[in-house]
């Protein structure tokens, strides 16, 4: 046994200098087309549960974007460029720890947008104190949380996590005010600003039944009786509402929306008072005319100059915290109604339901990437899994294929099906799937997780590959191995311990990672449960359940370890196989995104599946990052290296002494075969894998001249002679 200080120092020293950083920018573009038309922003990662807010990030005079995702926590930047966005993931930085909900307003008139967000106790607010293009921010009040005084004296401005409250200038006055419902109440309460400099916030609970209107249910509200009078029981609300105002007649005073998690219309109350006595009355669907604003869960109304017009427009989005019933349509629910009138006086008019959405990859919720050369023409082929899709049927999931028309230099990649296999006719949902040998003939097979539409728990399946060349699989040939995960359970199959047969890794919810150990051999499936907690992943070792991906990511020969979590980490392994009875402290890579260097933690965002891949020809690859909001992320080593394209194939050296190797080296999947001169096989049918480097041994070979023959597809070959000499 090794003296732990050795053991110390030989780790330090294996990390740090025998193998190097691992750098990986960001990357900024892919060409993906999506009906006939290029994703501006395809690697943008997604957007699941957005709020909208705007803001001149970059001190350009141009106001940007900013999402804060609700599922995730996550800030998403998006810099204006004429008509469209740019991904910003460095911005995201810059921001202060947000929870629950981000509302941008400029309190103080300095024309900067502050930043008001959720407090254990409330509601805290953090001071926009940028110079130039340098993005800073201050806590307010020493972070403490917002008051308002009343009868009873100073108090918080308590709302539930899951409300969003409406922060604007209600009477005119210039100075920012604050609706809310009260906490666990169903009326609204007015917290009227009352600070006589702009530079501080100072509250006052004028009214806490602002409007005069009560809250009874999704589009009944109660007024000058209580609900419990009007509906004849007791009212009981326990579930989020978001709130806005605007003054969407054009009569200068601030009229109402509000969204409920529970409801599916956006509502709006006109204000039938004034400024400073509102009276809120004749409830109805919003907007007034044209399509109304409806999603299946919380819709959320902002107000924001879009498209930088000069006019705001209507954005109605979803604002709830998770999918717990899969059944909110996560890729098309940021609804756009474009102000054809003016801010004072708004027309809105409905454009589209996927805003931002059909700018990027998103396929709805939890992205899987896989890439596989389907067609074997030398570059790699992308197959994503999703979590659910959802219509007026009811709820599926499918497989994305995008097929490469580009290049293994320069990828492009099409989306040629949306639903490859068919698999939403099986009612399947939240499709979780992985590409691997599992019958051990050298084919990729298709293996995946699923759910039926009212069943609790995942199945694994498989379905195996006849074709070597090409990736030729059909549901006639669909299996299950008999496991039983929980829904956002994980899988990954690897030969664990080097025994020729694939074992199974389960990344589970608590954090840790489970063990089976496939006792059959090669082609048989017999699983064994080995241990609870592989590499030391316990029980909270993760956020969620971790996501396995192991490859030759450092191209040493050896296989390397990743492992994420649904916070954004990404934990490195080197040499894995080496370590198994004793694994190291992980290693951290380094991420950039154009010139700038951030630790990898929470930069991506919340992580669903990694997969490494050489997208582009390099002598290391690089990793796609499917994400749970439903997007793609791709890390590119900074340090790789391009090779040129090959045709087809290469060998070498030629010719050959005796007892050294020949090397075959392709692009895409060959079949080599050796023959002698006289046509008799010195070598069995070789199946060789795209960018696997295959050594054909020559010491059994007398002396003289051989043939390989190299097939490319199932009925081309090519031949190349080489002489072996003693």
């Amino acid at each position: 046994m090794k003296h732990p200080f050795f053991k110390i120092f030989f780790l330090y020293f294996n990390v740090f200098y025998a193998y190097g950083q691992m750098d990986f920018n960001i990357q900024e573009s892919l060409k993906v087309i999506n009906n006939s038309t290029e994703l501006p922003m395809a690697l943008a990662g997604g957007i699941n549960s957005a709020q909208i807010n705007m803001m001149d990030f970059n001190n350009d005079g141009i106001e940007d974007l900013i999402i804060y995702e609700r599922t995730t926590g996550d800030i998403k930047p998006f810099q204006a460029s004429g008509t469209t966005w740019i991904y910003r993931p460095d911005i995201k930085l810059k921001f202060p720890e947000v929870s629950n909900w981000l509302l941008l307003r400029d309190f103080n008139g300095d024309g900067k947008k502050d930043l008001f967000t959720s407090h254990p106790l409330g509601i805290q607010v953090f001071v926009n104190i940028s110079t130039g293009a340098d993005l800073l921010w201050r806590p307010f009040n020493q972070s403490n949380a917002l008051e308002t005084s009343g009868i009873s004296g100073s108090i918080n401005i308590y709302l539930s996590q899951d409300d969003l409250p409406a922060i604007d200038d209600i009477d005119g006055d210039g100075m920012l005010d604050i609706i809310n419902f009260g906490y666990l109440s169903s009326t609204l309460e007015y917290n009227k600003n009352i600070s006589t400099t702009q530079d501080t916030l100072i509250f006052s609970k004028v009214s806490d039944r602002w409007g005069d209107v009560e809250e009874c249910g999704c589009g009944v509200f109660s007024f000058d009786v209580a609900c419990a009078v009007l509906i004849g029981g007791k009212v009981e609300h326990t579930n989020g509402r978001a709130l806005l105002t605007l003054d969407a007649d054009g009569d200068g005073d601030k009229d109402l929306l509000i969204g409920e998690e529970t409801c599916y219309y956006l509502e709006y109350l006109e204000n039938t008072g004034n400024s400073t006595n509102a009276i809120l009355r004749n409830p109805s669907d919003f907007p007034l005319s044209g399509i109304a604003a409806g999603l299946f869960l919380y819709p959320t109304p902002f107000y924001e100059d879009i498209d930088h017009d000069g006019k705001k427009d209507l954005l109605v989005t979803t604002n709830t915290k998770s999918n717990s019933s899969y059944y909110m349509n996560f890729k098309n629910n940021i609804l756009f109604y474009k102000n054809q009138g003016s801010t004072s006086s708004p027309q809105f008019q409905y454009v589209q339901k996927n805003y931002l959405h059909n700018q990027m990859i998103d396929v709805g919720e939890n992205n899987s990437p896989i890439f596989e050369d389907m067609d074997n023409d030398g570059d790699y082929d992308m197959i994503v899994g999703r979590q659910t899709d959802v219509d007026f049927s009811g709820r599926s999931s499918s497989l994305y294929l995008y097929e490469n028309v580009g290049t293994s230099l320069e990828p492009i990649f099409q989306l040629v099906n949306n639903d490859f296999l068919n698999l939403s006719s099986r009612l399947f949902f939240n499709i979780k799937p992985q590409l691997a040998d599992i019958d051990n003939n050298k084919n990729m097979d298709l293996i995946f997780t699923a759910n039926y539409e009212n069943q609790g728990y995942a199945i694994v399946y498989y379905i195996l590959n006849p074709s070597f060349f090409n990736f030729n699989i059909t549901m006639d040939n669909l299996n299950s191995l008999e496991f039983y995960l929980d829904i956002d359970d994980t899988f990954y199959f690897y030969d664990i311990d080097n025994d020729e047969d694939l074992d199974l890794l389960f990344g589970h919810t608590e954090g840790n990672l489970e063990l089976y150990e496939n006792k059959g051999f090669r082609n048989l499936q017999d699983f064994e449960f080995s241990e609870n907690n592989f590499f030391n992943f316990g029980i909270g070792s993760v956020l969620g359940a971790p996501s396995v991906e192991i490859s030759d990511i450092d191209n040493t020969g050896e296989k390397d370890l990743l492992v994420s979590g649904n916070n954004g980490s990404i934990f490195l392994f080197r040499e894995f196989e080496r370590f198994l009875n004793n694994p190291p402290v992980p290693e951290n890579f380094l991420l950039y995104y154009r010139d700038e260097s951030y630790i990898s933690e929470n930069i991506l965002g919340s992580i669903n599946r990694l997969s490494v891949v050489n997208l582009y020809n390099e002598d290391l690859p690089g990793i796609a990052v499917g994400t749970e909001e439903g997007g793609l992320h791709f890390l590119r080593n900074r340090n790789a290296i391009q090779f040129k394209e090959i045709e087809h194939y290469s060998v070498n050296p030629i010719p050959q002494q005796k007892g050294e190797f020949i090397k075959f080296d392709s692009n895409r999947k060959i079949i080599v075969q050796i023959f002698s001169i006289k046509g008799q096989k010195m070598s069995p049918a070789i199946k060789i894998r795209s960018e696997e480097d295959f050594h054909f041994m020559t010491q059994d070979l007398a002396a003289g001249v051989y043939i390989a023959r190299i097939y490319y597809d199932e009925y081309s070959y090519e031949v190349k002679k080489f002489v072996v000499t003693n």
